[in-house]
């Protein structure tokens, strides 16, 4: 049990020295010119004890207390404490608990003025408490942050692993994907069985494979037969199909396609087209930026019914892909949640596995010229 003397100066200082002689505790309470201020110290040596009786405002090392004026308050109200470990002050924490016990029976039994001078010490011994139980509160909701942003890496650790970083590819283009693919691609283009194009956020472009259309490479690189443009493309989107057949989107808003069909360049040209897709020979789909998808073929009734589906739930699409064996993607909005639909029946081994198990991590599915050859991209984590 902590035992306590108390002593205090006469007015006009009315400095006060506690003195816990049963844990060599000394809290002096004084006046500062910043404001109200409380010194403690632990295992005070007799003669630092004398020399705090000779001058109550030496530090001695001690943990100092002061209590904030409002301005001070005002700056650094809302910014975030360090953490601290309760056990560093817990000790000074249980001396000012018994301190305030023995405040409450020493103004029982005080008179006159002297009861206010009590008062105002028990006010800073509350509010010293206060700050402890602060720092301890911001100290464990840090530990529980830290906590809990640890284990939401493990989780995309172990999502990563179980279904590859970014997306997942056929062997014929893994070289190429694997030291090209970034998180800052905004477009890919699968042209054939061993072409591929990506587009990256900075306007730039990589491609390998010698099967994408001779007109979209001149206009992505310039060859020096193409004379049409005194400057380079910067590309914000590309699409291609089998047969020469391409979109593509550029940073000043201008677009160029090749459909083989004078009907679908109209499609293009008399909408404001977001994504567009190339499936079968005569074969295209496209999604406005209004979120409508407009397509030229007849579709299966599974795609009729997904399409029904999301306009009647006041939804929107996003994306939408093809292939040349009749396989389909589509990415929706609706209320707010996105939608992933293909057709399974069609979509053949790996390909269908994959969509299968990450279903709600899709965020696109790039066909290319056979069942082996595809890329699926996952949401950024």
């Amino acid at each position: 049990e902590s035992r306590v003397i108390s002593f205090r100066s006469p007015p006009p200082t009315e400095v006060r020295v506690n003195v816990y002689y049963t844990t060599r505790t000394v809290g002096t309470c004084l006046y500062h010119p910043r404001g109200k201020t409380q010194l403690f110290g632990r295992n005070v040596s007799d003669e630092d004890l004398r020399r705090i009786f000779q001058d109550p405002r030496t530090h001695l090392g001690y943990r100092y207390h002061k209590k904030p004026r409002e301005e001070e308050k005002r700056k650094h109200r809302g910014e975030e404490k360090r953490e601290k470990k309760v056990d560093e002050i817990c000790g000074e924490e249980k001396e000012l608990t018994s301190h305030l016990a023995y405040l409450d029976t020493e103004i029982e039994n005080a008179m006159g003025g002297e009861v206010i001078l009590l008062q105002d010490e028990r006010i800073e011994v509350v509010e010293a408490l206060q700050r402890f139980e602060d720092e301890e509160e911001s100290a464990r909701s840090l530990r529980r942050h830290k906590e809990e942003r640890i284990a939401k890496e493990v989780v995309k650790r172990k999502l990563r692993e179980a279904r590859g970083l970014s997306v997942a590819w056929t062997s014929n283009l893994q070289p190429f994907v694997y030291e090209s693919f970034a998180s800052t691609v905004v477009s890919v283009a699968l042209c054939g069985c061993n072409s591929i194009a990506l587009v990256y956020d900075n306007g730039t472009v990589a491609w390998e494979g010698d099967e994408i259309p001779t007109d979209l490479r001149n206009l992505l690189y310039l060859s020096k037969s193409t004379k049409e443009r005194k400057r380079r493309y910067h590309p914000t989107y590309l699409a291609a199909g089998s047969e020469g057949r391409f979109y593509a989107r550029f940073d000043d808003g201008s677009e160029r396609y090749n459909t083989n069909s004078p009907m679908l360049d109209e499609i293009i040209s008399a909408n404001d087209v977001s994504k567009c897709a190339f499936g079968r020979a005569d074969e295209m789909a496209v999604v406005l930026t209004d979120g409508r998808l407009l397509w030229n073929f007849e579709a299966t009734e599974e795609l009729q019914r997904t399409v029904d589906l999301t306009y009647e739930q006041g939804g929107a699409f996003i994306d939408v892909t093809l292939s040349d064996r009749g396989d389909w993607f589509l990415r929706g909005q609706v209320g707010g949640r996105e939608t992933h639909c293909f057709n399974k029946r069609s979509c053949a081994g790996r390909v269908a596995r994959l969509m299968a198990k990450n279903r709600k991590q899709i965020k696109a599915i790039y066909f290319g010229g056979d069942e082996k050859t595809f890329l699926i991209r996952f949401v950024d984590l």
